[in-house]
Formats: structure tokens, sequence, C-alpha cells
């Protein structure tokens, strides 16, 4: 999105932080695991949420990017988000790793009272010549008790090259199918949302 990693003493996941791209979105880059969030000897799992909560205000949205592990930043990201939206790979050995992350998410919103709205599974890095994909797809429809998007993100060389332009993809290659993919979703998930 054409911002430059800073030193990583310089990043911390702060409301100052904030910057807008070129793209006219504002992102709070987090190039490193912010302090507060990974005292072991203090963990506190509300500090994203209590660190941004006046940021909060000021956007429609707030999407939170997390890797895909369960650890300190991402409880901190779930339990400061109303609802989740799962990007998934369509093949078996995914299956287990979202059976995981959905026990994990049910667990930590009962441990911590905390109401979070599964949005749903969005299918990603989608080859529809496979035949496995709609099998995969279809077992999670019929087997997980959430949504899964129609739309999804096929596999697109564009799509990998953008993020090496400083650009989305959307920015990089309009007319690309993940340019295209990505709008789809967009608008299939803000429709999920209303």
């Amino acid at each position: 999105m054409g911002i430059e990693k800073t030193d990583a003493a310089q990043v911390s996941l702060s409301a100052e932080n904030v910057t807008s791209s070129q793209e006219g979105i504002d992102i709070l880059p987090n190039f490193t695991s912010p302090q507060f969030l990974v005292d072991y000897d203090y963990p506190s799992v509300t500090a994203l949420r209590d660190e941004l909560s006046g940021l909060f205000k000021k956007y429609d949205f707030v999407l939170i990017d997390c890797p895909p592990a369960m650890n300190m930043n991402v409880v901190n990201a779930l339990l400061a988000s109303d609802g989740v939206l799962l990007p998934a790979l369509l093949d078996v050995l995914s299956l287990e790793g979202l059976s995981q992350v959905l026990g994990a998410i049910e667990r930590l919103m009962k441990d911590h009272q905390h109401n979070l709205n599964i949005t749903g599974v969005l299918p990603v890095m989608v080859d529809t010549r496979r035949q496995l994909t709609t099998e995969v797809k279809s077992y999670i429809e019929k087997n997980f008790n959430v949504p899964v998007l129609k739309n999804h993100i096929r596999m697109n060389v564009k799509t990998a090259e953008a993020p090496s332009h400083g650009k989305s993809v959307i920015a990089y290659e309009p007319k690309s199918n993940g340019a295209i993919d990505y709008k789809a979703v967009a608008k299939e998930f803000l429709e999920l949302i209303k």
C-alpha cells in the first residue's frame, strides 16, 4: 500500500501512528509485535481494544489482519473485534486448521464473555479447475456451523506481484482476476454485515 517499513523500535499500535496510504486508506502499520501485547509477566488480552477504543469510533470499519496462529496478538485482535472473517484454503489439510481455529475462538469467547460474530469463511487461492476445491467447500458448508462466502479469491499472479510494487492488486492491475475477486468479496462482505 506504499507504506515503508520503519525502524521496529518506532512501530507501536497507537492512534498517533495511523498513516494514510497512497490509495486513501488509513493504515496502522505493525511490522513487529507491539511490546504491550507480549508482556508475558503481565499479559493483557484487552490491550489492543483498550489502546484503540477511541480510534474505532472514527471509522465505519476497522479491519485487523492477523497471522494464522492463536497467539497473544490474535487473542487481542479477536477480543477487540465484533466480527471475524476466516480465510481458508480449500484443501483437506486446511479443514483441520479451520476446525481448530473455530474451536479456539469458541473457547476464547466463552472464557471472556465476548460476543464475536463469525462473518464467514473466505476461500482463498482457489483453483476452480480442481474437483477437490468444490468438495472441500461443500464439506465446510455441511459440517461447520459457519457461512462460506459465495465469492472467493482465485490464485492470481497479479495478486502476488502487487505488494512488491507497494500497491493493492486493485491499484496495481484493476482488471486482473485478483482485483475482480476482491471487489466481489468486499461487496458480499458489506451485504453480510448489514
